[in-house]
């Protein structure tokens, strides 16, 4: 749901200037945007992204814990909301990972409903 291959971009330029599209494929949603002179283009794409993953997930409803156990440390996401967790030591997974497993069922779930 937030990996880079989630995300396709394209880049445009015509006589009006140059466009950045960026399409989230899991929702299907879009974001286009103009860049006028001042911008620069992985600026504006970035900007993009940040607000099309702002649709999937808001930061406040996600809790991260980190503690330690026998096999070393643990990493747990939690999604609020749904209550869907993830728990993995870190040489398992990181952050990054279980945060995107947590959203990918919440979308599935909510699809599903």
């Amino acid at each position: 749901m937030i990996r880079p291959q989630d995300f396709e971009v394209q880049i445009h330029t015509g006589t009006t200037g140059t466009t950045v599209s960026v399409k989230h494929i899991p929702t299907n949603t879009s974001r286009t945007h103009v860049v006028s002179g001042t911008e620069r283009v992985g600026c504006v794409r970035d900007a993009l992204i940040a607000e099309l993953k702002g649709l999937v997930f808001r930061p406040q409803d996600i809790q991260v814990d980190v503690g330690r156990a026998p096999g070393g440390d643990f990493i747990r996401v939690l999604h609020l909301p749904s209550g869907i967790t993830r728990t993995a030591t870190r040489k398992e997974a990181s952050e990054f990972d279980l945060l995107d497993e947590v959203l990918t069922e919440a979308f599935a779930k909510q699809t599903r409903d």
